[in-house]
Order: structure tokens, then C-alpha cells, then sequence
């Protein structure tokens, strides 16, 4: 098995005959106030075929926001995005290194 990263962070996995592509994507999400007790990254690991890595996190009762740092599809990645838009939480790319702050 062998791997290659090239600069735009995609990943490939390649083996004699199963060839994955694997993107990653570094998101910022803001938590509306509602909805900061609700378990929606717990529902995220659940229902999608993802890993994600929280890089930094801040939650209060006021508000919440989250970088993370989202492997997977493609496709996979888009559907995390909606279902994430979909229960009100606001989506952005993060540029850079993540972990530097």
C-alpha cells in the first residue's frame, strides 16, 4: 500500500486493485445558540462516512464555535455540509494551518 500527498489535500490511497480518494477539509463552525446542546457532531460520526478531528472548540450558553478538520468522499464531505446547514449551523472554510491558531 502506498500513499501520496499532493498540495491540495487530497490523499490517495492505492492498493493492487482498490484506489481511494480521500479529501480534506478544514471547516469553522458557529453553533446558533439554540442549538448548542444538541448533538450534532455526535449525529455527524453516526450517520456519515467521515472522520473529523476537532482542532479548537469554544462553547459557552451563549454561543459556539468549533474548528475542525473533516476526512472523507468528496460527496460524503458535501452531505456532512448540508445535514450541518440544514440543522442551522453556520459552515465556513478555514485557510492555513489550523493547529497554529
Amino acid at each position: 500500500m502506498s500513499y501520496e500527498l499532493s498540495f491540495d489535500s487530497k490523499l490517495k490511497t492505492e492498493n493492487s486493485q482498490l484506489k481511494t480518494e480521500v479529501m480534506k477539509d478544514r471547516l469553522h463552525l458557529t453553533f446558533p445558540h439554540d442549538e448548542i446542546a444538541s448533538p450534532v457532531m455526535c449525529q455527524v460520526a453516526k450517520q456519515f462516512d467521515v472522520i473529523f478531528s476537532i482542532r479548537r472548540a469554544n462553547v459557552t450558553p451563549e454561543a459556539g464555535w468549533m474548528d475542525l478538520q473533516l476526512e472523507g468522499s468528496d460527496e460524503e464531505i458535501e452531505r456532512v455540509i448540508a445535514f450541518l446547514q440544514q440543522n442551522r449551523v453556520r459552515v465556513d472554510p478555514i485557510e492555513g494551518d489550523i493547529i497554529a491558531g
